[in-house]
């Protein structure tokens, strides 16, 4: 068995006069004695441990799907980049076509109305 004693007068030397009388705290001049059993506090610590770990371990397996998903992000935003380039490129072509085509169709109609 673990005992703990704590003397409360200590805790009135601290809080002195702040302590509030109305709160129904009796400050007494005799030691506190806490026991509680080795083997349960061994138990509490043991499985505070395990809980602790699990999270860990749960906490690194997020950080691993975060670093892939980033990856993953980084590969569409350079795919992304192509096609923003690629569509560009056929704007510009769709340009030159619609231009050729309205230069060719006045040509002909200008051709064909003076005989």
């Amino acid at each position: 068995m673990v005992g703990l004693n704590y003397k409360s007068s200590s805790l009135a030397a601290i809080l002195g006069t702040q302590c509030p009388t109305n709160l129904g705290v009796k400050l007494m001049n005799e030691p506190v004695t806490v026991t509680y059993s080795l083997e349960e506090v061994l138990k509490e610590l043991k499985q505070e441990i395990k809980d602790v770990n699990a999270k860990l371990d749960k906490l690194n397996t997020i950080e691993v799907q975060i670093a892939t998903l980033t990856e993953k992000v980084d590969g569409m935003d350079k795919q992304l980049e192509k096609v923003e380039g690629t569509q560009k490129n056929q704007v510009w072509a769709l340009i030159v076509l619609l231009g050729g085509a309205i230069v060719t169709a006045g040509a002909r109609l200008f051709f064909i109305a003076n005989p």
